[in-house]
C-alpha cells in the first residue's frame, strides 16, 4: 500500500489493474466475465477497473470487456529505448538539478533515466553519500563525487533497471537524506504516477526521508498519467524541468507551493 505524506491510501487498487494490464497484453482482450473469474473478484469490481484504466488511455473498453490500449506510457518501454528519448532536454535538467546539491550531502535518486543523467554530472561536487535502485547509476558516477554510494536491495525490474522493496539498508531501521531526486513517468494537478506499483512506493517512500525534495521531469510527461500514483504535488518542493508548465499545471504547482525550475 502506497500513501501520501499525509498518510492518505492513493494506490490500493493498483496492483490488481497492473496485473489487468499484463493479462490483456498478453490475451489482447477480454471479457468481463472472464476477468472476474482470473481475478477472483465481482464483475463490478472488474468494471470499475476496467473503466479506470479506459480513463487513464490504458485499455480501451468494449462491449462486455477491453482491450489493451497502443500507447502505455512507460509501462512497457525497456530503458534502453527511454535513455534515448529527450536526450538534450534531459541533461539541460540533469544540469540544473545538479546545481543544487552541496558537497557533503546524503542523496537519494530513484530509478530513471533524467534521474540517471543527474548522477552523470555531479562531477564538481565532492564528498556525496549517494543511496539509489537505479542500477545504472553507480558506474556512471564521476567517481571524485562521491565518498560512499549504497545500492538498495530487492526486486529486481528488467525494463526499468531498478530494484524494489523497503526503503533501509542491512542493519539500519531507516535512511534520512539532505535530499531526494526523483522522476516520474506522468505529472499533472492530481501530482506524479510512474510505470508500477512498485516505483510509486520508492518514490515515496524517496521523498518521505528526505528534507530537500527534487522531481527531475522532461515537459513531454506534462499532463499525462502513467499507471500508478506516486506522490501529490504538494509532496515535491522544486520541479526542476526544459520548460514552462501550461497554465492549470502551473496554478497547481503554484498552489502546492513547488518551485518551478526550467533549465536554459
Amino acid at each position: 500500500m502506497t500513501r501520501d505524506l499525509d498518510g492518505v491510501d492513493v494506490t490500493l487498487p493498483a496492483a490488481r489493474r497492473a496485473d489487468l494490464v499484463r493479462h490483456l497484453r498478453s490475451r489482447r482482450h477480454a471479457t468481463v466475465y472472464g476477468l472476474a473469474r482470473v481475478f477472483g473478484v465481482s464483475r463490478d469490481t472488474i468494471r470499475r477497473d476496467l473503466d479506470y484504466l479506459n480513463e487513464h488511455g490504458l485499455v480501451t473498453r468494449t462491449h462486455g470487456g477491453a482491450v489493451i490500449a497502443q500507447d502505455l506510457i512507460g509501462l512497457t518501454q525497456p530503458f534502453s529505448r527511454r535513455r534515448g528519448q529527450h536526450v538534450e532536454a534531459k541533461d539541460r535538467i540533469a544540469r540544473l538539478a545538479a546545481s543544487l546539491v552541496a558537497d557533503g550531502e546524503t542523496i537519494l535518486i530513484s530509478g530513471g533515466t533524467t534521474t540517471l543523467a543527474v548522477g552523470m554530472v555531479l562531477g564538481e561536487r565532492r564528498e556525496l553519500t549517494i543511496v539509489t535502485n537505479n542500477l545504472p547509476l553507480p558506474r556512471e558516477l564521476p567517481p571524485e563525487c562521491y565518498r560512499y554510494v549504497y545500492v538498495l536491495g530487492g526486486q529486481y525490474r528488467p525494463e526499468s533497471l531498478s530494484t524494489f522493496g523497503g526503503l533501509q539498508l542491512p542493519g539500519v531501521h531507516g535512511i534520512s537524506a539532505d535530499r531526494a531526486i526523483v522522476g516520474c513517468g506522468g505529472l499533472g494537478p492530481a501530482g506524479l504516477s510512474v510505470a508500477a506499483p512498485e516505483d510509486a512506493s520508492i518514490v515515496f517512500e524517496m521523498l518521505r526521508a528526505a528534507r530537500q525534495r527534487v522531481l527531475v521531469v522532461d515537459s513531454s510527461k506534462f499532463n499525462r498519467d502513467a499507471f500508478a500514483h506516486a506522490a501529490a504535488l504538494t509532496d515535491i518542493q522544486f520541479l526542476v524541468t526544459d520548460a514552462e508548465p501550461d497554465r492549470p499545471l502551473r496554478e497547481a504547482l503554484e498552489k502546492a507551493g513547488v518551485e518551478v525550475l526550467v533549465a536554459p
